[in-house]
């Protein structure tokens, strides 16, 4: 099990005073005071949608403060866009150890084994051009690759369209626990409950609410409904 936290990321996009917050936040740690130093950083936060840097320096800060649930939300959202940070991915494997099996919530638009797939859908585009390169350059020189060989590059250009889809929807981090909802209402039923710190696809907006899906709980099955926007904090994607 890993013991340690790695140390927060020098914010060096988004606001102006991202550099500022930082050390601030890297003093109350220092200090022991971690729930200062996330209440400084969701203040910064409210400006402006935030980096994968906020992110991963909030997702430690939580770490710090013991909140793990909505430390693996915005840990892994970082983790997303930050594919080969190895700081990132050692802090998620921290609070996953923290939470067990309880940090399996995942969004889904329908295919839960892409939602898992960690290589961003610009790879496997590079991946699906270049395989499409070599059969073109091998029918160029009149070494007519076959069948098989359409087939692997049309399987790789599905398998990239269908991660790109699974990967398109708008993200989000469910910033504190609340129901899900049959409808964009109060009044509308209750039909499971979201834990803080969840990881979540937007697949439709309606005035106040919005509708996401999520993969997780006891059963890790698909699951969708409403919430109000305010509960969520965008990742800008």
């Amino acid at each position: 099990m890993i013991r340690r936290l790695a140390p927060l990321a020098l914010c060096l996009i988004a606001t102006g005073t991202g550099a500022d917050t930082w050390t601030e936040a890297e003093r109350l740690l220092r200090e022991k005071k971690p729930a200062e130093a996330v209440r400084l950083m969701e203040e910064t936060l409210k400006s402006a949608a935030p980096s994968a840097t906020q992110l991963y320096n909030l997702g430690t800060a939580l770490a710090h403060a013991g909140e793990y649930a909505r430390a693996h939300g915005m840990l892994l959202t970082a983790c997303d866009a930050w594919i080969f940070n190895d700081d990132c991915r050692n802090n998620l494997d921290f609070v996953r150890g923290r939470l067990g099996e309880a940090a399996s919530f995942r969004p889904s638009n329908g295919v839960p084994a892409l939602a898992d797939v960690t290589v961003s859908p610009e790879v496997l585009w590079s991946l699906a051009l270049a395989a499409l390169a070599v059969v073109l350059g091998l029918h160029a020189l009149g070494k007519h690759p076959g069948w098989p060989a359409w087939g692997a590059w049309v399987a790789v250009f599905l398998f990239a369209g269908a991660v790109h889809w699974e990967k398109a929807a708008p993200r989000g981090v469910v910033a504190q626990g609340l129901p899900l909802r049959t409808g964009p209402a109060e009044s509308f039923a209750e039909t499971a409950a979201l834990p803080a710190g969840a990881w979540v696809a937007v697949e439709e907006r309606r005035e106040g609410w919005l509708k996401i899906s999520f993969r997780g709980g006891a059963e890790k099955r698909n699951q969708a409904g409403w919430i109000p926007s305010s509960a969520l904090i965008s990742t800008g994607r």
